[in-house]
């Protein structure tokens, strides 16, 4: 839940990893392959392969792993802002993606979710934990992994300290795009994008809003499209905003 710039091409090194983004510095983020972020969908790449999330597959991990529940309670523990949440990690439902390989050792992949209009609404970033329980990690907008500090989530704190002029929660206003999904102009599915909130409201025409910025994810790049407006009044009405 970090605060993106999206107003340009940037090309720069970042590892996938077969994996499938908050910007940090430190020495956990990847230099394998490339990234563009673009504003402005006339300028996506073409040609590549877009990540799918499709049907969870049965959970594979080797011997000695913890349980995907004990990844749950570990993720569970782990400071929103880390993961690029509006809220505690215990308020998502989790997306079980693959187990993957990161640097020699198996992770599980997760996305944290909400679901709306009977749609599976991504939501932060591509979360690992490692099959030992030792290490969580949280992608960064650049593409690479930051490690997270478990047992950080007793210092969250509720949307409404952050968001001092909304009537409606996020996840509330990542529902309406659900229910508004026409208005959207998106190309895909809103079930095939990272939804990621800006950390204040924005002014548009008189009026709070979210700031929303849809995310797609491709297996050598990471998409930034311009981002959608929901009022953070009682309407969660979605807003033009012409100045992007």
């Amino acid at each position: 839940m970090k605060k993106l710039i999206a107003t340009a091409l940037l090309c720069s090194a970042v590892s996938l990893c077969g994996c499938s983004s908050n910007q940090k510095t430190g020495s956990e983020s990847g230099i394998d392959s490339n990234i563009i972020v673009v504003s402005d969908t006339s300028l996506a790449p073409t040609g590549d392969e877009r990540i799918k999330y499709n049907a969870s597959p049965e959970v594979s991990a080797p011997d000695g792993s913890i349980s995907i529940e004990e990844a749950y309670k570990l993720l569970d523990s782990c400071g929103m802002e880390d993961l690029y949440l509006t809220e505690s990690m215990s308020a998502y439902s989790k997306y079980y993606f693959n187990t993957v390989d990161y640097h020699g050792e198996k992770y599980y992949s997760f996305y944290p979710f909400i679901t709306a209009e009977g749609k599976r609404l991504l939501v932060g970033t591509n979360v690992l934990v490692s099959c030992s329980g030792a290490v969580v990690l949280a992608k960064n907008w650049m593409g690479g992994y930051d490690t997270v500090t478990p047992a950080s989530a007793q210092n969250d704190k509720p949307y409404t300290e952050r968001y001092t002029d909304a009537a409606i929660s996020p996840n509330e206003a990542l529902a309406a795009l659900a229910k508004n999904e026409k208005e959207l102009g998106l190309k895909y599915d809103i079930s095939e994008y990272v939804f990621e909130f800006d950390d204040r409201t924005a002014d548009v025409n008189g009026k709070p809003c979210y700031r929303i910025t849809p995310k797609l994810e491709y297996l050598d790049h990471i998409e930034l499209l311009k981002p959608l407006y929901v009022s953070a009044d009682k309407d969660a009405a979605i807003v033009k905003n012409d100045k992007g």
